[in-house]
């Protein structure tokens, strides 16, 4: 909406700003149940991000709203029926095998690299315009498949360019933060799926060759998770390169991204668990963090 007439652009935020003021309080069961029935027009997007940006990452109420920002119906996208299109009109151009299969793989692409974003600063204008926004993440991720493909091409897509400088390290681990900060994953634990997320994080740790990483897996996957470095002891106990001294801290991080990435993809891969959009957005961000 780059070339929208700017009283639209005021009427459009007032509308927003009315609306939030009128929701009723964020994480109430009232709330939720708004969540649920709530149009897109009486609900606008932007008011569903300022509202996300502000419940606690991870909590109950977060992955309802997370939910309805990016899911579904069988019938139609909630909020990104325009990224869809955009995806079907590069693929128009694009000579390739299996057309249905790169759709699914972009739209989830471009999915996990908004939720990625939306907790950082650049989330901010997912508040102001929903469209540009995503608009933004899903040229960052075309580009990021196929910008280096020979003869591939971008179409011009007609968003403004939101920020000239990379996220910030805050930012760009935003998500995997919140994946590594207790006992596996709290946002996954908390669906109540524990008892075989252990069992297979138990597997994992069983099929470990090597006798530090074993070591180094129980220290994060079993209880609080421990800080990597540092003096002195936290609830979780000694931090990793107490109880490693032999390791620093630059060689105990890529474990504990090896590790992650192993458990995140024994959890993608195991039929029996079903996973709502943040969560296996959380997954395929630790799976792909270790290459």
């Amino acid at each position: 909406m780059e070339n929208e007439p700017d009283t639209e652009k005021l009427a459009r935020r007032f509308v927003s700003e009315r609306i939030f003021h009128q929701l009723p309080p964020l994480g109430s069961q009232e709330y939720l149940e708004l969540l649920k029935i709530a149009s897109p027009a009486d609900l606008p997007a932007e008011v569903v991000v300022r509202a996300y940006r502000q419940l606690p990452l991870g909590s109950a109420a977060g992955r309802a709203t997370l939910d309805r920002l990016v899911g579904r119906t069988e019938s139609h996208w909630h909020y990104l029926g325009f990224v869809a299109r955009l995806a079907r009109q590069q693929f128009e151009t694009q000579a390739t095998q299996d057309r249905a299969a790169e759709y699914e793989d972009l739209m989830q692409d471009a999915i996990t690299r908004i939720i990625e974003v939306l907790h950082g600063p650049r989330g901010a204008y997912g508040e102001t315009s929903w469209t540009v926004f995503c608009s933004q993440q899903f040229r960052d991720v075309w580009r990021s498949r196929y910008g280096r493909r020979k003869g591939t091409k971008l179409k011009r897509l007609a968003t403004q360019r939101i920020s000239p400088t990379p996220p910030g390290e805050d930012e760009r681990n935003a998500i995997y933060d919140l994946a590594t900060s207790k006992s596996l994953w709290p946002t996954i634990l908390d669906a109540g799926r524990s008892e075989r997320i252990e069992a297979i994080a138990q597997q994992v740790m069983a099929s470990l060759d090597d006798p530090l990483a074993r070591q180094v897996a129980q220290a994060l996957w079993s209880g609080e998770r421990p800080k990597t470095s540092g003096s002195g002891t936290t609830a979780a106990g000694p931090s990793l390169t107490q109880q490693f001294p032999s390791k620093s801290r630059d060689q105990l991080n890529r474990l504990i991204q090896r590790l992650d990435s192993t458990l995140a993809a024994a959890l993608l891969a195991d039929k029996t668990l079903e996973w709502p959009p943040e969560e296996m957005a959380l997954l395929r961000k630790c799976k792909g963090e270790h290459k």
